[in-house]
């Protein structure tokens, strides 16, 4: 009995192993490429966006070409206040409207949202650095979300 369940056990592991599965983020294979792209908004978070979509600037022989209009928007709320009326968290929201322009033909308009909530510090600059973190953390999986859906459509 325990050799049944010891073969049963390595066959089952082969066979989770050779699945076929492979994220779809870490594929480095795509079928398109980025042509242009022109940023409004928000500077930092479109730097950082920018920089997050060079990778895909790269010209593919048989890809379909993609070109973007980035608008982003930064937008830092109160979510809730003690009995003072101070604030004690902030919610960071960033909101990007994307316009794909496919082989310059097709144009479609798809919105990204992230938001990150943030505890107020005692000290501003640690929560300067911290609301900075939150921008760039953001402003990552905002472009992965691009990618994301290039990869999808």
């Amino acid at each position: 009995m325990k050799y049944i369940k010891k073969i049963s056990f390595v066959f089952l592991l082969i066979l989770l192993s050779n699945c076929g599965y492979t994220p779809l983020l870490t594929k480095q294979n795509v079928d398109f490429y980025i042509g242009e792209i022109s940023l409004d908004g928000n500077r930092e978070v479109n730097s950082i966006i920018l920089n997050h979509l060079k990778k895909y600037k790269i010209y593919k022989k048989d890809g379909s070409r993609y070109d973007l209009k980035i608008i982003s928007k930064h937008n830092k709320k109160i979510a809730n206040k003690d009995q003072k009326g101070n604030a004690k968290n902030y919610n960071i929201e960033i909101k990007i409207d994307v316009f794909f322009e496919e082989n310059s033909e097709n144009i479609t308009n798809k919105t990204f949202v992230r938001t990150a909530s943030i505890a107020v510090e005692n000290k501003k600059i640690n929560e300067r650095n911290l609301e900075r973190k939150h921008l760039k953390d953001l402003s990552k999986y905002l472009s992965e979300d691009i990618i994301f859906y290039l990869k999808t459509n």
